[in-house]
């Protein structure tokens, strides 16, 4: 066990061993669910909260890549560093924009099969698969409308305690810009918003 010896805190060789160890068993399944995060809600929950959840998909993890480091046979740092570290990410970075692109939902509704959908709100699921830019229109529970471009430069949160918008350019009712040669971008706050109209052009 640790303790304090002379002053100074010593970790012994037995605790060091059971925090790589522990390391080991949860760092896979936490770099695939904080990669597939990335392309969905951007958020995580506790780490303590989903440790049994972390634990199994790292079980899942080893039971499906192990036979590969097994054939590559080396034992080196960089094949360990890239099985435990590398290819997690990947793995989690590839769920994630298979998730996102709906390939998963797509494969299982063509055998007749309807999961529940990986973004768990519409809020995330809008603005969580955003591409280009498309004009939108914020509704205010007191009556204003502000009319702008959701475009790379804007940004919906992500949190779920502050579901505020940023517009990187307002413009008319008829969609005209202000001043052509400067952008006016504007911060709307939770609270202020009542609904959010998006319109794409065809």
């Amino acid at each position: 066990m640790a303790g304090v010896y002379g002053g100074y805190w010593v970790m012994k060789i037995e605790d060091l061993q059971g925090g790589i160890l522990a390391l080991s068993l949860l760092g896979p399944g936490f770099l695939i669910m904080f990669g597939r995060s990335r392309f969905l809600t951007g958020r995580m929950v506790s780490v303590a909260s989903s440790i049994f959840e972390y634990l199994m998909v790292s079980s899942i993890y080893f039971a499906a890549s192990f036979p590969i480091y097994k054939i590559i046979g080396s034992n080196s740092y960089w094949s360990m560093f890239n099985f435990l570290f590398v290819l997690p990410l990947f793995v989690g970075f590839s769920l994630g924009l298979f998730a996102q692109k709906g390939i998963f939902r797509s494969l299982l509704a063509r055998v007749g099969l309807n999961p529940v959908h990986s973004s768990p709100t519409a809020w995330d699921y809008v603005f969580g698969n955003r591409e280009g830019s498309s004009w939108v229109v914020v509704k205010l529970f007191s009556g204003n409308e502000y009319y702008g471009v959701l475009g790379p430069a804007s940004m919906a949160s992500s949190d779920l305690k502050s579901r505020d918008i940023f517009l990187e350019n307002t413009c008319r009712d008829d969609f005209s810009f202000v001043e052509v040669d400067r952008k006016r971008g504007v911060w709307i706050n939770e609270s202020d918003i009542r609904a959010i109209e998006i319109i794409k052009d065809k």
